[in-house]
């Protein structure tokens, strides 16, 4: 008898592929950069932010 268990042991490792989405914070900053009512170095910073937040997210459930 093997110790394969097929519900828990899938055997397909998986990585998400593709674009992120924006959370609105960012979408609202880009909107915000378009009317001039934020700098470009306030908007890198905000998209910085949201960059590290997808991070922390994907490496709490288990991501590399």
């Amino acid at each position: 008898m093997s110790d394969y268990d097929p519900r828990t042991d899938t055997g397909i490792p998986t990585e998400p592929v593709g674009s992120l989405p924006r959370p609105q914070k960012l979408q609202d900053a880009y909107a915000k950069y378009d009317a001039g009512e934020i700098s470009k170095d306030d908007l890198e910073a905000l998209q910085d932010e949201a960059c590290k937040d997808s991070i922390e997210r994907s490496e709490a459930t288990g991501q590399p």
